[in-house]
């Protein structure tokens, strides 16, 4: 009994350490679905770069990035009723933008874009250059010379 609680207690701890950085992927994705929206299509190719597909639909544009991730790190799969839970960080993800008069009105994501206890954490690194960061305060010069 004692064996299965340490097992236990060592497969949460496995969980929460390969997850810790998905969760944080989760997060910049979906800060980055809301504080895009309104930003000029110059400033969107500027921190994204050039769109892999482009269309035009009525007065709307719409720029599609493709991104994969595949992960040669661990691959486990917990056997869970159902199906599985698999903690690899292999997947894809489609950002698709939708522009109206040259500012972002609509941010999607869609594929196989969630990590486990982190939903579209595979977007993240597609937007990740957008996403405002705090300001860093300026460094301090530290003067040689002497008087």
């Amino acid at each position: 009994m004692a064996i299965m609680k340490k097992l236990h207690t060592n497969l949460l701890t496995l969980i929460s350490l390969l997850s810790g950085c998905t969760v944080y992927n989760s997060y910049e994705a979906h800060k980055a679905r809301n504080s895009m929206v309104g930003m000029s299509d110059y400033m969107l190719e500027s921190c994204v770069g050039a769109p892999d597909q482009k269309a035009h639909v009525g007065n709307a544009e719409i720029l599609t990035y493709y991104d994969t991730t595949s992960d040669d790190g661990v691959n486990l799969t917990l056997p869970i009723v159902g199906g599985g839970v698999s903690l690899t960080g292999s997947g894809y993800c489609h950002a698709t933008f939708t522009l109206v008069e040259g500012r972002v009105a609509k941010v999607q994501y869609t594929g196989d874009n969630s990590q486990m206890l982190a939903p579209q954490s595979i977007c993240a690194p597609i937007v990740n250059a957008c996403i405002p960061k705090p300001e860093q305060p300026p460094a301090t010069r530290v003067s040689s010379a002497q008087p």
